[in-house]
């Protein structure tokens, strides 16, 4: 006796009759079809596959338990004669390889009526690369679905192709080339903004840290860094050579740029240094990507030409020269082999130690760790194992612990000399222990150095009171030669001013006698002029005999 079917469910399946019916009067695939889809892309199409379809069928009730079957039928069609795990090895191969042609070749499509289908034929011969582009969907390898089904429509979608059609709908093959991605370099951060209603990100420095303890927060502005670098920043062969007079504002205006992305005090000192720290290292991670795939990868005599997208001609020879260098290429070699030498690796993957810290607080109830602890949580894999090296290491902080000293950096010490571990974590660092004799040779040359220097430095401070002292005393002699320089030029001056009061009055008094000889010289020689006036009218009045 079969069980009634409530009402619910028949309503359920009228409606899913209803939206079937629709979506294929619009040319638009069903839920098998598209689940059919899916199972081709994953697992492949087998070749000799000969699936026929049947249009009662797409609009027939949906039934999840048929579908399955209908697909394991489709994906397995010789699942009788051979293994399960055979199989599916096979179509595994097979959708690879077909993926890899969908992605390289030329777009195909053949466009007819939505509503019209036709039955998919038998697996064809592979056509050779000269009648590629006149091939048949239909009988193309890797497709066993009518015209219009959601297989062929799958190419459409990853071969970017352009449908056209006649006033006849007759099918016609349309050829373009595979257009470029569109970037993606900062949409995170762009959705952040959405979703929070246009607010940015917050970034939060703290006092001793390299990067930002929110590995989100981190990982955003090491990302917006990598793209400022990448696009706008001028690669140059050392770090030292941006603090040059023509490229010293280069560093302050990518930190700007990125920082105007951000909710951060861009002008604050530790903002400034954590962002020059991250620009430092994603500078030297970019130019070592450059070097291995357009230097190193690329023939001696082909390399100037191969110059990166959004690069200048001159910055690559720039850098090409210095790569070029045999001293140079020593140097690489010589780091390469001390590279080799770290016994100790971390295993926290892609993650900081920073970020690494801020995941593993939530095992220590929101709490940091202590040293050794974490040293062993961030060098243990995953299967719970920890290297020779490390574990060596770990046992030996235990047992410095154990001694109730203050922390693991001496052991983290004794065999790594330039660990960063704890500096990375924002632990002050203990002082090294020298291992060697070298080492400790070293250290004495440095306190020598240091004592010379100290030497040379209260010198200095003496020579520097004797001078200031002399030139003080020079500036008083100055000063009282300047005074009595003074009082002899005002005597000068004085008897100056006597001498010529003294002449004045000489003159005037010699002026006074000259004025009065002429007056008596006047007078004489009016009563010279009168006399002879005189005789001369005397001789005039008496007569001639």
């Amino acid at each position: 006796m079969s069980e009634e079917v409530p009402a619910y469910e028949l309503a359920r399946r009228e409606r899913m009759r209803q939206n079937n019916i629709l979506m294929a009067s619009r040319g638009i695939p069903t839920l098998p079809e598209i689940t059919k889809l899916a199972r081709s892309i994953v697992y492949g199409t087998p070749r000799h596959a000969d699936v026929q379809e049947d249009s009662t069928d797409q609009s027939s009730n949906y039934d999840p338990t048929d579908d399955e079957e209908h697909s394991n039928e489709e994906d397995e069609p010789n699942a009788d004669a051979r293994p399960r795990a055979k199989v599916r090895n096979i179509s595994k191969s097979t959708a690879t390889h077909t993926s890899t042609r969908s992605t390289r070749s030329t777009a195909k499509l053949l466009l007819t009526n939505p509503t019209s289908q036709t039955e998919a034929q038998p697996h064809q011969p592979r056509p050779s690369p000269t009648s590629r582009s006149h091939v048949d969907p239909c009988n193309s390898r890797g497709s066993n679905s009518p015209v219009g089904t959601p297989a062929n429509d799958s190419q459409g979608i990853s071969d970017d192709i352009v449908p056209a059609t006649t006033q006849d709908s007759q099918p016609i093959l349309l050829n373009k080339r595979r257009g470029r991605r569109r970037e993606t370099m900062g949409h995170g951060l762009q959705d952040y903004s959405r979703r929070n209603g246009g607010a940015k990100m917050h970034i939060e420095f703290k006092e001793g840290k390299s990067r930002p303890p929110d590995p989100n927060q981190a990982s955003k502005l090491s990302s917006e860094c990598g793209i400022h670098i990448r696009k706008n920043m001028p690669l140059v062969r050392h770090w030292k050579e941006y603090k040059d007079k023509e490229l010293k504002n280069v560093v302050p205006n990518a930190i700007k740029s990125v920082a105007n992305k951000f909710d951060m005090d861009k002008d604050s000192e530790l903002a400034q240094d954590v962002c020059t720290r991250i620009i430092q290292k994603g500078v030297r991670n970019h130019r070592y990507k450059l070097k291995r795939d357009y230097f190193t990868k690329v023939s001696p005599n082909k390399r100037l030409a191969n110059v990166p997208p959004k690069m200048s001609q001159d910055n690559w020879e720039l850098l090409c020269n210095r790569w070029s260098n045999p001293d140079f290429q020593r140097l690489c070699a010589k780091n390469k082999q001390n590279r080799e030498g770290v016994r100790q690796h971390q295993c926290t993957g892609s993650r900081s130690y920073v970020a690494h810290l801020t995941f593993s607080k939530a095992k220590y109830n929101n709490e940091e760790p202590d040293v050794v602890d974490f040293y062993k949580e961030s060098h243990t894999k995953k299967d719970g194992s920890m290297s020779a090296n490390a574990a060596v290491a770990h046992s030996a902080m235990q047992a410095k612990q154990m001694e109730c000293q203050s922390d693991g950096a001496t052991v983290l010490r004794e065999t790594s000399s330039s660990s960063t571990f704890l500096a990375n974590l924002g632990f002050p660092a203990s002082l090294r222990r020298p291992p060697t004799a070298s080492a400790r040779k070293i250290q004495e040359l440095q306190e020598r150095l240091h004592t010379q220097e100290r030497d040379a430095g209260e010198a200095q401070e003496r020579q520097q009171e004797q001078f200031s002292s002399r030139l003080q005393t020079q500036q008083m002699e100055i000063e009282d030669l300047r005074r009595r320089q003074q009082e002899e030029l005002e005597e000068i001056r004085k008897k100056h001013q006597e001498e010529i009061e003294n002449m004045k009055n000489s003159q005037q008094e010699k002026n006074g006698a000259l004025e009065k000889k002429q007056q008596e010289m006047d007078a004489v020689l009016g009563y010279l002029l009168r006399q002879q006036a005189q005789a001369s009218a005397t001789s005039s009045a008496i007569p001639n005999p």
